[in-house]
């Protein structure tokens, strides 16, 4: 499934569009995708009886610990990052074209990503369901836009 959204991503890379159009894309795709695998999210924050039996990983060798949020397994840590790569090419692209300001384009990333998971995984003060694409065009307005008054 990592490997799905990897592809998917890449081609919103490619596609022909202006950095601002393909963060876009890449942010409802995400979001999407959250929604279509909502029990695989659930599956990282699991207990470790449970991450073993159905993912066959032994959480002793991972080097986790009782007490500790068990890490996401190499593996996926692995594929994880090839998507997070990706967006970081294209906040970079937008960054070298002057569409985006001159910032760390991993730190910018970084931000994004938790706020798609946070997002995605609502808290208990959000009582409003969002759409997808009302999802999607908050936090791509917000992200490109944050939450100064430009007019002052």
């Amino acid at each position: 499934t990592f490997d799905e959204a990897y592809k998917y991503s890449i081609k919103i890379q490619e596609k022909n569009l202006n950095s601002s159009e393909k963060l876009r894309e890449l942010i409802h795709y995400i979001l999407g995708y959250y929604q279509r695998k909502k029990n695989l999210s659930r599956i990282f924050i699991m207990e470790h009886t449970a991450m073993k039996k159905l993912l066959n990983i032994d959480v002793s060798k991972q080097g986790w610990h009782a007490n500790h949020h068990p890490q996401v397994p190499q593996v996926f840590r692995n594929k994880l990052e090839k998507i997070f790569n990706v967006m970081v090419a294209i906040i970079e692209e937008g960054i070298r074209s002057g569409e985006f300001r001159n910032m760390d384009a991993k730190e910018v990333c970084y931000v994004l990503g938790a706020l798609l998971r946070g997002f995605h995984f609502k808290g208990p003060v959000r009582v409003k369901e969002f759409t997808l694409n009302e999802s999607t065009n908050l936090i791509h307005d917000f992200v490109l836009h944050g939450i100064i008054n430009a007019r002052k």
